[in-house]
């Protein structure tokens, strides 16, 4: 697991615990001996447990941090610690500790360490070594030659198994290794393409050539713990329809935890990027077929649905909630009897704001009375998207969208994104033109009768 991930991983997580009723947990005790971690938020999570359950630790006396966990089943955990500046992570075995735990954590480098017997001086000298393996790739994988790489990558598993050996791992930790320097080791064969600036298919290697098969190396539950094992499966899933990449995945995996995130991953790709423009009851029954079969979620039928919206002709969703800024709800039927322009924005996008100047120019310009123009935020906080409106000096219709819901009815994938509806309020052109295009736009929407 990389820093990258694990910035990713500490972003979407929410920092609040719960415990089911009649959990047993246990009491860290974090022993903070040479005073490295005092600016440091800790936190700790069984790994098998989802991002609630990650528990923010007590800051006690001399610096030390105390918290109750959720025991952990398999006992594995990750220990996580973040300041404005810094990062870090550390995974720890401890399969038979009751009910209280005390472990001392020191930092060599930023790479934080504990010593508690044979298992987790293990594991903490293979995150020394993806510390250090990593930042050198990053510092120098561009000036490497594919020769260089290729030995660079199967190191990680050699370096792995020296460590299992060295320390006498048990089992589970072996596995754990053997998992880790082949994730970490694939997320950075993922990488060289970009850092070299080739296409993927010029690699003179496979990950093959440095990885066990990820049908044999991932179809243990451990796997779910990274990451990166959902986008080495779903590399591996045969090109073909929705059926044809399922069956192979339920052929192939038999942890259902890995094929709950693998197919997750795969259908809301299907839906995104469907064409709703071309046969979209044909789609509806490939969706609905597949989730007959496997037994999942209703959701993403109606997600497919709702999508439906993308399609000329269709009316503006139903059911969005749209307010204006003094928070009264706002409904698009209203605007019935005159075509709309919409802009999807928000705040925090720079090149929406960039369009905003040619935006107001064209409102100004436009001669077609026909015409209305509507502004549609799609910012979380509607604090934010005020604050911006009156930074910009925005006017006319401005309307709020707080919930994403029209964003995905309208299967965006960025923004700024721009539609044209007609007077009855039926879809005319999906992906219209952006204001900075200047002429092309202004012809089209004069011409609007």
């Amino acid at each position: 697991m990389n820093r990258s991930f694990i910035q990713l991983f500490l972003f979407s997580l929410c920092l609040c615990a719960w415990l089911p009723a009649g959990a047993q947990t246990v009491l860290f005790n974090i022993v903070d001996e040479k005073k490295e971690l005092q600016e440091m938020k800790l936190y700790i999570k069984p790994m098998a447990e989802d991002g609630r359950n990650l528990k923010e630790l007590t800051k006690i006396a001399d610096g030390n941090f105390q918290g109750e966990v959720q025991k952990a089943a398999d006992g594995f955990y990750f220990l996580y610690g973040n300041t404005s500046q810094q990062q870090m992570q550390l995974p720890l075995y401890l399969p038979d500790v009751s009910d209280k735990c005390t472990l001392v954590l020191t930092l060599h480098e930023g790479c934080p360490q504990v010593k508690v017997n044979k298992d987790n001086e293990a594991l903490s000298a293979f995150n020394r070594v993806t510390y250090v393996e990593g930042k050198y790739f990053w510092m120098q994988g561009e000036k490497m030659s594919q020769e260089q790489l290729l030995p660079f990558l199967k190191g990680y598993r050699g370096k792995a198994d020296s460590i299992a050996v060295l320390y006498q791992c048990s089992e589970p930790v072996k596995q754990y290794l053997n998992l880790w320097a082949s994730t970490q080791a694939y997320s950075a064969y993922e990488s060289i393409p970009r850092m070299l600036r080739i296409k993927q298919q010029e690699l003179s290697f496979k990950a093959e050539a440095f990885m066990d098969a990820p049908q044999e190396l991932l179809n243990i539950p451990m796997a779910a713990y990274f990451y990166t094992s959902v986008s080495m499966i779903l590399n591996t899933l045969p090109q073909g329809n929705l059926s044809t990449r399922l069956d192979y995945l339920y052929t192939h995996y038999t942890v259902q935890t890995l094929r709950n995130k693998v197919t997750e991953t795969v259908l809301n790709s299907y839906i995104r990027r469907f064409n709703y423009s071309g046969d979209f009851e044909n789609g509806l029954q490939e969706l609905t077929a597949a989730v007959t079969k496997y037994e999942l979620s209703g959701q993403y039928i109606e997600d497919f649905k709702v999508r439906r919206s993308t399609v000329k002709g269709a009316h503006f969703p139903e059911g969005m909630k749209l307010t204006d800024a003094e928070g009264r709800e706002m409904d698009f039927a209203t605007l019935k009897g005159s075509y709309v322009y919409i802009d999807l924005w928000a705040s925090w996008c720079v090149p929406c704001q960039k369009e905003i100047p040619h935006l107001q120019k064209l409102e100004q310009e436009l001669q077609n009375k026909q015409v209305k123009f509507l502004s549609i935020s799609i910012d979380r906080s509607a604090d934010a998207w005020k604050k911006k409106m009156e930074q910009l000096g925005l006017h006319g219709l401005q309307w709020h969208d707080g919930t994403g819901k029209l964003a995905d009815a309208l299967n965006v994938k960025g923004i700024p994104f721009f539609i044209i509806y007609d007077k009855e309020g039926n879809l005319y052109r999906y992906n219209a033109p952006r204001p900075s295009t200047g002429e092309q736009l202004k012809k089209l929407l004069e011409e609007l009768p």
